[in-house]
């Protein structure tokens, strides 16, 4: 992919949301998806550039424009997204994960939400935890109950040790090894 520089529009980019957003959409670990909603939503939110290289761009010209660009995107903030990330993830799997949040769909956090309360997430294909009402967020829980690879190297937990000592005697990854039997002589009594 190409960049292209415009030192002097530096300002006016920094101020929009740049049109990649629409072409090659939203994502995070290896799954992506389509956002042209959620970039529809925001130049009704946040109005758009008149004009200079982000024309028709949804604006962010104050911490709020930011905070609504944020909370629209994301996928914990937005139920729409979540779905559509939620069955990005599905397609890698090959099994259906949107029901993680298909009852949350219809949920946008919005700024004035949280200005007024704490909100509850809504559960991310980019995060292994669940929220939910019923379970208490874990790291790891979705790999274990949806059947969702570790996002390791192996597809499975692993732990790698660059301690020296670890290395000599050959392994770097934590591995199980039965205990070794240490016994020294014969067994006595305990006496």
């Amino acid at each position: 992919m190409t960049v292209e520089r415009d030192y002097p529009a530096t300002y006016e980019r920094f101020t929009s949301i740049g049109p990649l957003m629409e072409k090659i959409g939203n994502g995070g670990k290896g799954i992506t998806w389509n956002t042209q909603s959620e970039m529809d939503l925001l130049r009704k939110l946040n109005y758009t550039k008149a004009d200079g290289p982000a024309k028709g761009q949804p604006m962010l010209n104050t911490a709020i424009d930011a905070a609504e660009m944020i909370l629209t995107l994301a996928p914990e903030t937005n139920g729409q997204v979540a779905v559509k990330a939620w069955a990005a993830l599905s397609e890698f799997t090959g099994r259906d994960h949107t029901h993680l949040a298909t009852n949350k769909e219809e949920e946008k956090i919005r700024f004035r939400d949280i200005q007024a309360q704490p909100r509850k997430i809504i559960s991310s294909p980019t995060w292994s935890g669940l929220e939910d009402e019923h379970v208490s967020y874990n790291a790891g829980y979705t790999n274990v109950h949806e059947l969702i690879p570790w996002r390791t190297l192996s597809g499975r937990q692993q732990l790698y040790q660059d301690h020296q000592w670890m290395r000599d005697f050959g392994e770097s990854l934590l591995v199980y090894r039965p205990p070794i039997d240490t016994p020294l002589g014969e067994s006595g009594d305990g006496a």
